[in-house]
């Protein structure tokens, strides 16, 4: 079956219009995602740690973790706090931020 477009410059204005507004609605779904990350990581204390031999996200995450959040969740604050994108990939001597709870703080790190 073969398709024949009638009106080239009205398919071309509908694709546009189309694509615009499924962009818009990517963009303002991504936006309150992170405003909403933002919003639930202000309840958080931000401290700095660098990375050591043998550091991976899991192991640095449960060592700050206060035990309200899932592991994996605090997991993912870090990756958005420090701009991760790839997923585990830290170096040593990277600085992270990690988000805690001021009661929970470790020091001699």
């Amino acid at each position: 079956m073969k398709l024949k477009i009638v009106n080239k410059k009205r398919f071309i204005v509908s694709t546009s219009i189309t694509f615009l507004v499924l962009a818009t609605i990517v963009y303002l779904l991504m936006s309150m995602l992170i405003n909403s990350l933002d919003s639930r990581l202000d309840d958080y204390d931000k401290i700095t740690v660098v990375v050591n031999q043998g550091d991976n996200l899991w192991k640095i995450a449960s060592k700050y973790n206060d035990g309200e959040i899932d592991i994996r969740t605090h997991i993912e604050y870090i990756r958005f706090l420090n701009d991760l994108t790839d997923k585990d990939h830290i170096i040593v001597g990277q600085k992270l931020i990690i988000p805690t709870k001021s009661d929970k703080l470790v020091y001699g790190r």
